[in-house]
């Protein structure tokens, strides 16, 4: 059996790379399947030579949107391709949290802002002293920023997101996440795997910590709660995959990742990640082989 993991071109990898690849790619050697890293926009790969093909870390596809659901649209008539691709489609725009919250789900407020929309009255309806202003698509932290309320700065992003044909999503900060991050909890094949904790990256002002995107990632085990808001999400997604009629063959997403973070009442989901999350393999050792299995095991 030989399966492509998606990913994308050297160049832009070299400022982000995908760590988890090397461990993952030996994982599945270990259990007899053939597993090469490919870019997703290669115009000479021939994706009919591979068995099945996995979204790993194309993560230039935000800035690359109408190729990249074209190239998905594509592989996905030549091979079998997970997470599947209407699974995919229906999460990489984050007004999917209003569909979990209708299932029960708790989540982040959340309040979007599209073309006609005034974001000054939006961001004012707003009771929290801070911000978070972002795309509905987005990956990365890519044009996304915390700000004061009365900032005009938040205003003027939501405005330049808007006028880029795009939709923005405006949520309040949880002093949780800006003082300690957030936990992603993640699963594969559809059970729960290992979580880690995600230190902030957000500067009030709009910017990053430190000026650039990094991202302090450490081994954790979710509370109670946080585990709890977890199922409870993956219950849903289910749900949702199942109404979606995947054509992929899987009953459940083969990779997962819930944020969770703290809110006044609780824990809630900040995004349930199903298109490229980075899994954060290296935070447990025996993760690469749990994936290599979920992964042999749809094959």
């Amino acid at each position: 059996m030989a399966i492509a993991l998606v990913t994308t071109d050297a160049e832009f990898m070299a400022g982000d790379p995908d760590v988890d690849m090397p461990s993952l790619i030996s994982a599945l050697s270990r259990v007899g399947v053939e597993a090469t890293a490919v870019p997703w926009a290669d115009p000479a790969t021939d994706w009919h030579a591979y068995d099945l093909v996995v979204l790993r870390s194309p993560w230039d596809y935000t800035q690359r949107f109408d190729e990249f659901a074209g190239w998905l649209e594509r592989t996905a008539g030549q091979t079998r391709l997970l997470n599947c691709p209407e699974l995919v489609r229906w999460n990489w725009d984050k007004r999917y949290l209003a569909q979990l919250h209708e299932r029960g789900v708790p989540v982040v407020d959340t309040r979007f802002v599209s073309h006609g929309d005034d974001p000054d009255s939006v961001i004012g309806a707003m009771s929290s002293p801070r911000i978070v202003v972002k795309p509905a698509v987005s990956a990365g932290a890519q044009d996304t920023g915390l700000f004061d309320h009365d900032d005009p700065g938040a205003t003027a992003l939501a405005g330049r997101i808007v006028a880029g044909g795009r939709v923005a999503l405006v949520q309040p900060e949880l002093p949780a996440v800006t003082t300690a991050g957030e936990t992603a909890v993640m699963y594969l094949g559809g059970g729960y795997s290992h979580s880690a904790r995600k230190g902030p990256i957000l500067e009030p002002g709009g910017g990053l910590r430190g000026g650039t995107y990094i991202e302090i990632i450490e081994a954790t085990e979710p509370t109670d709660g946080e585990f709890a808001v977890a199922e409870a999400t993956m219950a849903a997604v289910a749900g949702i995959h199942a109404e979606l009629s995947c054509g992929c063959g899987a009953n459940l997403p083969l990779y997962a990742r819930i944020d969770i973070a703290e809110a006044a009442d609780g824990p809630v989901v900040l995004e349930a990640e199903l298109v490229e999350p980075n899994l954060f393999l290296r935070v447990d050792p025996s993760a690469p082989d749990r994936f290599a299995a979920a992964i042999s095991r749809v094959l």
